[in-house]
This record gives structure tokens, sequence and C-alpha cells, in this order.
């Protein structure tokens, strides 16, 4: 018996790399579970990839499976490295993996309302940053 694993791993959106600075806290749902107490540990947190129905995530926080997260993107400008906004999105950890020893993960996040705003914003702003262009440019 034979099995298509290309179909098995067909995305349904286009991911956008990018490297973008982040902050996460646990959703209201989950705050009684699962706690950051030292806020130190959220340094060097970044979104990697962004898709029309989620995002990827640098960490060295283990964040389970199935856990509600607020993430605050800090978009902005990269040359100056300050954020001139501040965009949070509510999504559901799908996925955790440890990538290396330091240790590091890579969590897979699905947005938990994918038409939100400010979950199209950020969608916006990462083809801003992968095109180059400014969102408010080309409007």
């Amino acid at each position: 018996m034979s099995t298509n694993h290309d179909a098995i791993h067909a995305r349904q959106f286009v991911r956008h790399a990018v490297s973008i600075e982040a902050r996460i806290e646990p959703h209201a749902d989950h705050s009684e579970q699962y706690r950051l107490a030292v806020p130190d540990a959220q340094s060097g947190l970044a979104v990697t990839d962004v898709s029309g129905g989620g995002l990827g995530l640098r960490s060295n926080i283990f964040v389970p499976s199935r856990m509600k997260v607020i993430v605050h993107v800090m978009a902005g400008s990269q040359e100056s490295g300050v954020a001139s906004e501040v965009i949070r999105v509510r999504a559901i950890a799908r996925r955790c993996e440890m990538v290396d020893h330091k240790p590091t993960y890579l969590v897979g996040l699905q947005f938990v309302d994918a038409k939100g705003v400010d979950e199209q914003r950020l969608i916006a702003v990462a083809n801003e940053v992968v095109s180059g262009h400014s969102v408010d440019e080309a409007a």
C-alpha cells in the first residue's frame, strides 16, 4: 500500500520568511496554567515566518501544544531598530520543536481569528518586509 505524502504536507497559504522581534503572553484562558515568571526569558523571540493561517516563532521558551497565546509583534523600521507599531495577535500553539540545546524552539502558531484586523495587519507587514515596499506607499 502506498500513500501520497505530498497531499499530507500541502500548505494552504504561502509563507513569508521574516525576522521580526516579538514577545508572548499567555491568553487569559491559560494564564492560570502557564506563567512567564522571568521577563528576561522573552529576549530573543522573533517571528520567523507569516502566512494567512498563522506564524512561526523562534523562542527560547517552550510553548505547549494547544496553548493560547497573545503574540506582540514589534513592527516598524528595520533600519532604526525601533518598533513604530506593536501588533497583537491571538494564536494557538500547534507545534513546538527544539532545534538546538541552548534551548531554541520553533513554535508553529495558528491564528485564532485569521480574518481579524491585527492578523491581517501582520500579514501586510510581512508582505512589506518581503517585497521591500511600504504598505502605506501602495495604498
